[in-house]
């Protein structure tokens, strides 16, 4: 009788265990791609976990993703908190199932496997970080107006900017471009470019001190400084105007020798702490800013915003109307600022030209 009870028993609970379904089986997370996404966006995990192959893994990965292979995840398990809302992935999704099983029954309690792996994340037109052989030669092959997701590490090289791109690194203090003490480390020739999560240093004798070099008339190029070293110190015969700076150090005007402004406007400094008093979307006081600049904008530039109000709209059409046939050298020009401004391409008229460029930039808004 014993043995038949629990015979029966046994046949219970093996009957009850294949109808939990498999979802219920697992005890992690299915997410798609796009809910990976919003996740990520909102912080909600401590990790982001990569298990295909170091191969792999530098052809692109999610930015700050840690690689451990599936092969190697039971024994490096100790490396991982058990904890930690982690998310998975791999090539297309079937590795990542496996190595979140491995997670949960080692005791693992917020695991999220992305269906569909990085494949599904770069249809969907999400970046991923490249660890490129050099900067320059990904420089080289882009197109005007690409970005350039530049993996951690350190980069020893010279790099010129050519055309309006922005290059953007995985991890502020880990992604390193070292002019090793050999001339300027990023020179920047192009307008329209974006430098964005890197640590630039050891700039040459070229421009001693000097790290960042943008020539001549260099404008849109938005520099982030949130804790990265990213000079301007020693850039000499330089006109610079119409930047985004984020946080941006005091720059030394290259001994004096560099322009600011445009003649009615300068750069946007997201530090500065003047006013605007006569409501022009220029800074009147504290002046100049950084020892440098007589014009800083109220706002971040974009191109086509006549108003400064970190949207084109309407109203800069508009604007753009009221001085149709406006020309440099005409009253009120420079004074106070509104006509000049107006001259979105700056040749030196405000004509026909200006105002489809506004267009074609019309709902662009800061983020």
């Amino acid at each position: 009788m014993g043995t038949m009870r629990t015979a029966s028993i046994l046949s219970i609970l093996l009957a009850l265990f294949y109808a939990v379904p498999q979802g219920l089986m697992t005890s992690y997370t299915n997410v798609t791609a796009l809910e990976a996404y919003n996740m990520l966006g909102s912080n909600m995990f401590n990790l982001v976990l990569d298990v295909r192959t170091q191969s792999e893994y530098n052809s692109g990965h999610l930015r700050n993703a840690k690689l451990i292979p599936v092969s190697e995840l039971a024994s490096r398990l100790d490396e991982l908190n058990p904890t930690d809302e982690i998310l998975v992935y791999c090539h297309a999704g079937s590795r990542s199932s496996t190595a979140s099983q491995i997670l949960v029954d080692n005791g693992f309690q917020n695991i999220y496997n992305m269906l569909g792996g990085i494949t599904a994340w770069i249809v969907e037109g999400y970046p991923v970080f490249i660890k490129y052989p050099s900067i320059q030669e990904a420089i080289n092959t882009a197109s005007q107006g690409d970005a350039i997701y530049v993996a951690s590490g350190t980069h020893y090289e010279n790099v010129l900017i050519n055309k309006s791109i922005s290059l953007i690194g995985e991890n502020k203090e880990l992604t390193i471009i070292d002019g090793n003490r050999n001339g300027t480390v990023i020179h920047v020739i192009s307008p329209n470019v974006t430098i964005t999560e890197f640590t630039i240093q050891n700039g040459g004798s070229l421009l001693p001190g000097s790290s960042l070099w943008l020539e001549n008339v260099v404008h849109s190029n938005t520099i982030s400084n949130d804790s990265i070293d990213i000079w301007l110190n020693s850039a000499q015969n330089n006109t610079i105007y119409h930047n985004n700076f984020l946080d941006v150090q005091q720059p030394d005007n290259g001994y004096g020798s560099n322009i600011w402004d445009n003649g009615c406007e300068g750069n946007y400094w997201s530090n500065y702490n003047g006013s605007d008093i006569d409501s022009d979307g220029i800074g009147d006081t504290n002046l100049p800013w950084g020892g440098v600049d007589q014009y800083p904008l109220m706002s971040p530039f974009l191109f086509g915003d006549i108003n400064h109000d970190a949207i084109v709209d309407i109203t800069d059409i508009i604007l753009s109307i009221n001085a149709f046939g406006t020309a440099s050298g005409d009253f009120g020009w420079y004074e106070p600022h509104w006509f000049a401004r107006k001259d979105v391409n700056e040749d030196g008229v405000v004509d026909i030209t200006d105002i489809w460029v506004i267009i074609d930039h019309y709902g662009d808004e800061w983020q």
